[in-house]
Order: structure tokens, then C-alpha cells, then sequence
């Protein structure tokens, strides 16, 4: 997967800034966070999210994702990013 692809801590940062309450933000900046290796900042934010939505599944968002989303690759990831933050399938 090109890097171009992965998600990026700083405009996920500024989506929250933005949008405090969009989930979707948050569940970026988890996954971007992850995948650059930042598992600390991943897992304090993967916390922030449980909080706001405690019965949050990474398994749900992927069937959300999946059928909008041509490129599967990406999905999982993504997805990737999640689990490695600690959040639950």
C-alpha cells in the first residue's frame, strides 16, 4: 500500500479541531497514529472514542466502510490501525 494512502495524524487533527464529535476523525487519527508507530497516542485516543462510543466495534465500521469503498486494501488497513490501538473487533 503507497503511503499516499495511509491516514494522516495532521488533517485528522484539524477534522477533530473541527468537529470535535465526529467519530469518524477520531477513528482516523487512532488508525493514522497506529500505523506510524505513535501506539501510545493511538491507545489514548482509542480510549477518547470508547468514551464517546462505548459499543464501538472495528468489525462494524469495516461492514459500514466495505460497501462504499472500492478498494478493500485500504478498508483493512485502516481497520488495521484500529485493532492495533487496541480497539475491539
Amino acid at each position: 500500500m503507497a503511503s499516499a494512502a495511509l491516514p494522516k495524524p495532521r488533517a485528522a487533527r484539524f477534522c477533530i479541531a473541527r468537529t470535535p464529535t465526529a467519530l469518524s476523525c477520531r477513528q482516523t487519527l487512532i488508525a493514522a497514529l497506529a500505523l506510524g508507530g505513535h501506539d501510545k497516542e493511538a491507545k489514548a485516543e482509542a480510549a477518547e472514542l470508547l468514551r464517546a462510543a462505548p459499543g464501538f466495534k472495528v468489525s462494524a465500521l469495516v461492514q459500514q466502510m466495505l460497501p462504499s469503498n472500492r478498494n478493500a486494501t485500504d478498508v483493512e488497513k485502516f481497520a488495521e490501525g484500529l485493532r492495533k490501538a487496541g480497539l475491539p473487533e
